[in-house]
């Protein structure tokens, strides 16, 4: 186990020349990992995949955040109508519910409407 952090790690070249002269699996990466570097079109190839996965995980992280919040967003306002319906409900004048709720003039008319019609 040691062997392979300090191989991973590359702690130094030495050390990883080291650990290749004392064990076969590593003598054969060492030799994979040269005959890849050597390779350029091979290597611009890895890495522009590595570019791609990366700005994937960021695009869908960002994504993530931004439903989020938009649930959040879409939740507060739910929870206002709500609250509006039942200040309706208890008669409460229309400029103290604009007050409390914080909802327009516009969106409490909306609301009475959808409240009468049903």
């Amino acid at each position: 186990m040691i062997r392979w952090i300090k191989y991973l790690t590359n702690s130094s070249p030495e050390e990883v020349m080291s650990i290749a002269q004392e064990d076969q699996i590593f003598a054969d990466i060492l030799e994979a990992e040269k005959m890849f570097v050597r390779n350029r079109e091979e290597m611009l190839k890895y890495e522009a995949r590595e570019r791609y996965e990366m700005d994937c995980a960021s695009l869908k992280s960002d994504g993530i955040e931004e439903g989020k919040q938009i649930g959040r967003e879409e939740g507060a306002k739910s929870k206002t109508i709500q609250v509006a319906k039942k200040m309706l409900k208890q008669g409460l004048d229309d400029k103290l519910i604009m007050l409390c709720t914080e909802i327009s003039e516009t969106e409490l008319s909306d609301l009475k409407q959808r409240l009468k019609d049903n």
